[in-house]
């Protein structure tokens, strides 16, 4: 029988946190999904607010066929919404989603999409979900438990 002993790092304990933000980048594909999940609970509860019809492709990534269509809906009720105060569903992606479809900007809204995607894979962003979840790293990055 052996036995290996290794040191485990909080991510502000670890000595290259380059490492373990590679690993985090490589392995963990599922970061962003909040985000998404989010997007599409907002557009969702807008089109149960002003009615019409709703149609939608989007991705976390960029995609030429990406798609947000409103039509018919009523212009009224999105008037009286108060973006500001997040109104559909408590998250931010209400305001945007209201700002954007009365600026009928529905690219910019993809494309906000897009860079809160890929904000969560910034070096600010892991390092943030690292400490909040409390993960641990082995020396080599590897997250503990991998």
């Amino acid at each position: 029988m052996r036995s290996i002993t290794y040191t485990v790092y909080t991510i502000d304990e670890h000595p290259d946190k380059e490492k373990c933000y590679e690993w985090m980048r490589d392995n963990l594909d599922y970061l962003s999904e909040h985000e998404g999940e989010a997007f599409l609970a907002s557009l969702t509860k807008l089109h149960e607010h002003i009615g019409g019809k709703f149609d939608y492709r989007v991705s976390l990534y960029v995609d030429r066929g990406d798609v947000i269509r409103f039509t018919d809906y009523d212009e009224e009720l999105l008037a009286e919404l108060d973006a500001d105060a997040c109104p559909l569903t408590g998250c931010y992606w209400d305001a945007e989603v209201i700002e954007h479809l009365r600026a009928d900007n529905m690219r910019g809204l993809m494309d906000k999409l897009n860079k809160a995607h890929d904000y969560c894979y910034t070096d600010e962003a892991l390092h943030e979900t690292a400490e909040a979840n409390g993960w641990e790293f082995k020396e080599n990055g590897v997250m503990e438990n991998e």
